[in-house]
């Protein structure tokens, strides 16, 4: 009985001793996913959010495994989570190059075609506005479509502003609105 007494009070130990050995590399690697995942989590998180969802969640298991004291289940788990985290912060940087690209693709075609644009609706009002052209611009609203011409040209001026800051996502969509403008401007001094 003594020594069943002393087998287990050994065994105790050694289980003990197992468990402190394996929680220092396990905080280190809970330490390495986490310091990871907050570095790549900006950009992660606005451009690939489903992916960004998934190494969260792994994130979450691995630390509840922390929790309940399964050092060595954090130890193995570990690195699968610190190279998702690292190949979604790689994804990331490049999803956030290829937006880029295609923002300044939008916005050259913008930069050129607007001001050629409002100066062909200037263009297109000071024609209407011509005692001669009265009757070409019957029913319309001078007054009001100066004003609008004014609006969208104040949009685009805001729109560049955006751009000159390096605010590309602004820039864009600030000029799309302008576009939209633009367009609906044009057919209305056609009619």
């Amino acid at each position: 009985m003594r020594q069943l007494r002393h087998i287990l009070v050994l065994l105790s130990i050694s289980i003990a001793l197992a468990c402190t050995s394996q929680l220092e590399p396990a905080q280190r690697m809970l330490s390495d996913v986490t310091v990871t995942m907050a570095e790549v989590s900006a950009d992660a998180s606005a451009s690939m959010p489903e992916q960004y969802a998934e190494v969260q969640r792994q994130i979450a298991a691995l630390q509840a495994r922390y929790d309940h004291e399964d050092y060595g289940a954090v130890i193995a788990a570990g690195p699968a989570v610190l190279a998702a985290a690292h190949k979604l912060g790689q994804a990331a940087v490049a999803r956030k190059a290829q937006i880029s690209r295609q923002l300044t693709a939008v916005w050259a075609q913008r930069a050129q075609k607007l001001p050629d644009e409002f100066s062909a609706i200037e263009r297109r009002l000071d024609f209407l506005g011509a005692p001669a052209n009265h009757r070409a611009a019957a029913g319309m609203d001078p007054a009001a479509v100066r004003s609008a011409v004014r609006e969208a040209v104040s949009l685009w001026s805001k729109a560049q502003a955006a751009y000159a800051a390096g605010n590309l996502p602004e820039a864009v969509q600030t000029a799309d609105i302008v576009q939209s403008k633009a367009d609906a401007l044009a057919q209305a001094l056609l009619q």
